[in-house]
């Protein structure tokens, strides 16, 4: 007990005490082989302590005894780590870190450090540790009861909520996944959201490592060994045992710290659980009694309502009562009324009586209804007032109807008596005819016996009474028609309808008898004029026998025979027919003449149809020719139209990039334009071709009508193709020819401005090289007086800064040459200036140096010729050029542009056009030279090429010169060929830094007109 409570006294002393004390007790405690240790101390009331297993080395382990309310501790020896101090039995999930993700948002509220917070469908929640009143953020792992689309780990609010920010679908893992989540959660994966590891969620020393001094057994000990002393081991033990006490210290005093944290978590949860109660109670309260107040407002309401409600079914009820008298009265009344609408003549005035008093009865009665009900009353007073009237005048005019019908029925009777007389009377005469007829009919006899013209006079007779009884019947059918309509509208006729048509169809069966007497009448007539006919035939054929049969023998030769064909018809008879027909006839007695006659006549027939065959066969192998001619004709014209259309469509192609007014070269468009006009021409010619042999063709239709086909199906057809194809030329063959005008123009402009070029690259060369124009001529020209064309090409292609293609130095040698001769010194000095125009307001000053002296202003207008190669002054990095004025001749250095890109001076051409001399221009005359400057711009216009002044005081010009000229008008002034755009509007906010580029002279005039 001494030596616990001495060493419970150093452990309140502080570790240095803690060593000291422990240690000398340890060099003084008698019982170190024990086994262990157990005693109580009795006075403090501290748990017993228990003694730890002994070490390898067989030394015993110190007991130190613990701080009030800590768990027992236990030290063990030479294991080499020294983890899980106060640890116990804690199995929580260790704590997790948050961190990283893309999306900012999400990353606020999800990074940070979560501790375990229970489990969830078998795997641990965990909740991210914030203060109090932040957002709630859990991880926890969900199944796949709600499909497993929605089975895995989720970042959210609450578990199982609706809100979530993140997701992964890993449901093997026990754990939350490190990698692999989506944000947001039907989003793609974040690679940059992680989750790691924390410390242990136990507390305690669960998380510490060996202390340095922790070593196996007493290796790392000086002369530790088997042969070391025992106090040595003692000393080793007292140290391990001193680091251990302090260890067990450290971890009572954060326990002891962890333990008030608890406490005071606990005390403020438990205060603000009371608080939340209170609140709860007073809220609770409060709920009551508004709930009561509400209850009370609503008794209190729902008594007043059934009040309201009661007096409102109470007046309901009178009213419904006195209602219901007044209907009573009013339905007596109106029972009364519906009587009164069905009245008759006869009870209308007793119903009306039976009304007036029953509304006095019951006027008071009915009340409000009164007045309605007497309203209805009158109204229909006077509808059955009107219905009475109306039925007594539809009785009067049923009576006259029926009187008036019964006349009529009298009427008719008497006059179907009458008709039924008449008709009598017609059918007596009918039958009479009819009579007449059969008689007629029964005369006409027919026999071998009877001669033919007996039979035709009995029928002629037959055929006259025919007509003359036709007459009376059809005069007497034609009465029945006529009075069948009038019956069909007498209602008397019902009776004897039937006897009148038996009558009517009396008279129609003789009619159609009438025509079987006259059908056998005609037919008797027919074969009695027959027999007659045949009669004389055979009697002409006995002649032509007798005629023919010349030796009287009763039968014909062969001789007689073909004078018989050739007198009758006109035939004469082969050889082999004619020994044919003898083989068949003869002896060609009378009964053999008309075989004969008929086998004539047919061989005569076929020798006529043998000659029209071979005719007709020659004819149609005529037309056949013909046809083939045609239609060759034809094919060669399909042919043509063919390759025309080819020819067309080729000339279309290769002139389309021609018709689209696109940049190309004019050498490139001539090519192309010859090449297509190559293929028009020739298609022109196929297509009159064409035209030619259609005229042709349709002059042959017109001489054969057997041709017209032709000229109905193909001609037409070819023509058609034919005058689409010669438009489609036209419409090329046009395009063609504004293209190769478009080229020309552009061709001239094209060695205009390689013109203009070569001037500028020349004097640069001149300003580089220090020569004058005259020293250049004469380098080019060498001993001779002029340039030939071999001198100009070689001269120009060595012009540095300037190329020119193939064929292009000898055009521009033409080009700047007087009709193809040699360039003269003049020429020459005169094609090789330059010219500028003063677009905007500057000044002239007589030195390279801008602060120089000032010659003169210039004007916007004024035309400038070029005395040098442009300079760059150095002071303010500007180009300027000497120059000499047309106006006056006043000679000075000129900026060309500003340091901000203002324009002074444009390049404009090499040739001038000069008028006579007049006052200066108006401002007008600018406005005038826009168009043309703009249009030089754009490469829709080109230099005026005109032949050199002939002085510098007095240039001449050209044919070629008037186009500008009248361009300037009467005004007179200067026209340079323009080639380059000038200053416009755009530039007025440059004039300030440019005009301080100017040296101050120039103060910033109004743009150009141009």
């Amino acid at each position: 007990q001494a030596i616990l409570a001495q060493v419970t006294s150093a452990a309140r002393g502080g570790p240095s005490a803690q060593c000291c004390r422990v240690e000398a007790l340890a060099m003084s405690w008698p019982g170190r082989s024990g086994g262990g240790y157990n005693a109580t101390n009795g006075s403090r009331g501290y748990p017993a302590p228990s003694a730890g297993p002994s070490s390898s080395s067989g030394s015993n382990a110190r007991v130190v005894a613990p701080r009030p309310g800590a768990a027992p501790t236990s030290s063990s020896h030479g294991s080499g780590h020294h983890g899980g101090h106060g640890g116990g039995g804690d199995s929580t999930p260790p704590s997790l870190i948050v961190g990283g993700c893309s999306n900012t948002t999400v990353a606020g509220i999800i990074q940070g450090a979560f501790a375990s917070n229970g489990t969830n469908h078998g795997k641990p929640v965990y909740k991210k540790e914030a203060a109090a009143g932040a957002v709630s953020v859990l991880i926890y792992f969900w199944d796949e009861r709600d499909g497993p689309s929605f089975s895995g780990w989720w970042f959210g609010p609450k578990v199982g909520g609706d809100q979530v920010w993140a997701y992964n679908s890993q449901k093997s893992s026990q754990s939350p996944p490190p990698s692999g989540w989506r944000v947001p959660w039907d989003g793609p994966v974040d690679e940059t959201l992680r989750i790691s590891l924390g410390s242990a969620g136990g507390g305690g020393g669960g998380g510490r490592g060996a202390h340095p001094s922790d070593t196996h057994g007493v290796r790392g000990m000086p002369g530790g060994g088997a042969a070391a002393a025992p106090r040595s081991r003692a000393v080793e033990d007292d140290r391990r045992r001193r680091d251990d006490e302090r260890r067990q210290v450290e971890e009572q005093r954060r326990r002891e710290d962890e333990r008030r944290r608890q406490e005071d978590d606990r005390r403020r949860r438990q205060q603000e659980e009371e608080e939340r109660r209170r609140r709860e109670d007073e809220e609770r309260r409060r709920r009551d009694e508004e709930r009561r107040r509400r209850e009370e407002e609503d008794r209190r309401r729902r008594e007043e309502e059934h009040r309201r409600r009661e007096a409102e079914a109470k007046r309901r009820r009178e009213e419904e009562e006195v209602r219901k008298r007044e209907q009573a009265a009013a339905l007596v009344v109106r029972k009364v009324i519906q009587r009164v609408r069905i009245a008759t003549p006869e009870t209308y005035d007793n119903l009306r009586g039976e009304l007036e008093e029953c509304l006095k009865e019951k006027a008071e009665a009915m009340g409000s209804q009164a007045s309605r009900v007497s309203e209805e009353a009158e109204q229909t007073l006077r509808q059955a007032q009107r219905r009475i009237d109306e039925m007594i005048e539809q009785k009067a005019a049923e009576e006259r109807r029926r009187q008036e019908e019964e006349k009529k029925r009298r009427e008719e009777a008497e006059r179907v008596e009458q008709i039924m007389k008449e008709a009598a009377e017609h059918v007596k005469e009918g039958e009479d005819a009819i009579e007449e007829v059969e008689k007629a009919s029964k005369a006409i006899v027919e026999g071998k016996d009877v001669a033919p013209e007996a039979i035709v006079e009995a029928a002629g007779a037959a055929v006259k009474v025919v007509e003359e009884s036709r007459s009376v019947l059809d005069k007497a059918l034609a009465w029945f028609n006529q009075k069948h309509k009038e019956l069909k509208d007498n209602s008397a006729s019902r009776t004897i309808v039937m006897d009148y048509n038996e009558m009517a169809d009396k008279l129609e069966s003789g009619r159609r008898s009438f025509d079987k007497v006259a059908d056998k009448a005609e037919t008797a007539r027919e074969r009695a004029a027959r027999k007659k006919a045949a009669l004389e035939k055979e009697k002409e054929r006995r002649a032509l026998f007798d005629k023919h049969d010349l030796d009287k023998d009763g039968k014909l030769s062969r001789e007689e025979v073909i004078a018989f064909a050739k007198s009758e018809h006109g035939f004469d008879v082969p050889e082999a027919v004619l020994s044919k027909i003898m083989g068949v006839l003869e002896p060609v007695a009378y009964e053999r003449f008309h075989p004969l006659h008929q086998k004539v006549a047919i061989a005569k027939f076929e020798a006529q149809a043998r000659v029209k065959r071979a005719e007709e066969e020659e004819r149609k192998r005529v037309l056949a020719e013909r046809r083939q001619a045609v239609q060759g004709i034809l094919d060669e014209a399909d042919a043509l139209v063919v390759s025309a259309e080819d020819g067309i469509s080729k000339g279309e192609a290769e002139a389309k990039p021609l018709s689209r007014e696109r940049e190309m070269p004019a050498d490139d468009m001539k090519e192309l334009a010859a090449s297509a006009q190559t293929l028009v021409s020739k298609a022109f010619e196929d297509l009159k071709t064409v035209r030619e042999k259609l005229t042709k063709v349709e002059a042959d239709c017109a001489a054969n009508p057997e041709l017209r086909d032709f000229e109905k199906r193909d001609v037409p057809r070819l023509y058609h193709r034919q005058d689409r194809a010669q438009r489609r030329a036209e419409y090329v063959a046009d395009t063609l020819e504004r293209a190769l005008e478009r080229a020309e123009r552009q061709a001239r402009a094209e060695i205009d401005q390689k013109y203009t070029e070569s001037v500028i690259a020349i004097h640069k060369q001149m300003a580089a090289d220090g020569k004058t124009s005259e020293q250049v001529f004469n380098d080019v020209a060498g001993d001779s007086d002029s340039i030939s064309c071999e001198k100009f090409a070689a001269f120009v292609k060595g012009v540095p800064d300037f190329k020119l293609a193939e064929n292009q130095a000898q055009r521009l040698f033409e080009h700047v040459a007087e009709e193809g001769a040699d360039l003269s010194k003049d020429r020459f000095l005169d094609i090789i200036r330059l010219y500028y125009k003063c677009v905007k307001s500057t000044v002239c000053s007589e030195e390279l140096r801008i602060k120089s002296k000032t010659v003169r202003r210039l004007d916007v207008g004024e035309i400038l010729e070029a005395l040098g190669a442009p300079a760059t002054e150095e002071g303010a990095g500007v180009q300027r050029v000497r120059c000499q004025a047309w106006e006056d001749n006043a000679t000075g250095w000129v900026t060309i542009c500003g340091n901000q890109g203002t324009p002074f001076l444009v390049q404009h051409g090499n040739f001038l056009s000069m008028g006579p001399k007049k006052p200066a221009a108006p401002a007008k005359m600018e406005e005038s030279l826009a168009p043309a400057a703009d249009a030089a711009e754009e490469g829709k216009s080109q230099e005026t090429d005109a032949a050199p002044p002939a002085t510098e005081e007095q240039p001449t010009k050209t044919d070629a010169e008037e186009p500008a000229e009248a361009a300037v008008g009467d005004s007179g002034d200067v026209t340079p060929a323009p080639v380059a755009k000038e200053s416009s509007g755009a530039d007025a906010s440059e004039e300030a830094p440019d005009a301080a580029a100017e040296g101050g002279e120039d103060k910033g005039g109004a743009a150009p007109a141009e």
